[in-house]
């Protein structure tokens, strides 16, 4: 949670709030960089604060498969992801993108439910034989293209990883060397991969409650107003 809300100030707080990147063309924004010692130390933390916010990633793509191992009922467990995936989206915009509509990019609650529901399709689909391999092939490859088209946030990097973490679950070693290879895409990512490969199966039986599931919109708001905030209130470069 505490990496998710890093990643989250870096991007809708400073980089959408107080710097408004969007109001900058890519040659104007390097020209601000350049001019301006303040802007470009916000702007060296909103990268930090993100990058160290991706480490989460894996952790995310493990509790995924967890979630939907440990769900009595699988198809709720799917309903209230593709709830909780709606209910992101105005957030998410505000947040990450600065308006309330915005068909850019989709909220990462979008690629769990994808993923929850390619490892629905995977535990169906998994045994011996070369066409369950095949098949198994074919439902990663449609949760990559469903994640691609509908443009979600860590959409393929997230599929794969859980992908990975699921169909390898019984080779801890090969599990941990793919997983890091994947996620070198987000950079501090594979950093996880030293809690998910000492982790011992405990606590899965605490069940998840409401402020589980809320927290990821509420932030998402929270940040998302501070950075309205900010780009309403004026604010002065040296």
């Amino acid at each position: 949670m505490a990496m998710t809300a890093l990643y989250l100030a870096g991007l809708g707080i400073i980089e959408n709030g107080i710097i408004n990147v969007r109001q900058y063309t890519s040659e104007a924004l390097d020209a601000a960089l350049a001019g301006s010692t303040r802007l470009f130390t916000l702007a060296g933390c909103a990268s930090i604060f993100e990058i160290v916010g991706t480490m989460a990633l894996p952790v995310l793509a493990f509790l995924i498969i967890q979630g939907a191992e440990d769900a009595g009922d699988k198809k709720r467990h799917l309903l209230i992801l593709g709830a909780l995936a709606l209910l992101c989206e105005v957030p998410y915009n505000l947040s990450c993108r600065g308006q309330l509509f915005d068909l850019s990019s989709q909220s990462v609650m979008l690629s769990v439910f994808l993923c929850a529901a390619m490892v629905l399709c995977l535990s169906q689909a998994e045994g011996p034989g070369a066409g369950r391999k095949v098949l198994c092939a074919a439902i990663v490859l449609a949760g990559v293209l469903w994640a691609f088209m509908l443009r979600c946030s860590f959409g393929t990097g997230l599929v794969l990883l859980v992908a990975d973490l699921y169909l390898l679950r019984r080779n801890l070693v090969l599990k941990t060397v793919l997983g890091m290879a994947v996620s070198l895409i987000y950079v501090a990512a594979p950093l996880s991969f030293y809690v998910l490969y000492g982790y011992d199966g405990s606590g899965r039986e605490e069940k998840a409650g409401a402020v589980f599931y809320l927290f990821y919109p509420a932030l998402l708001l929270i940040t998302g107003i501070i950075g309205m905030i900010c780009r309403n209130c004026y604010y002065s470069w040296p």
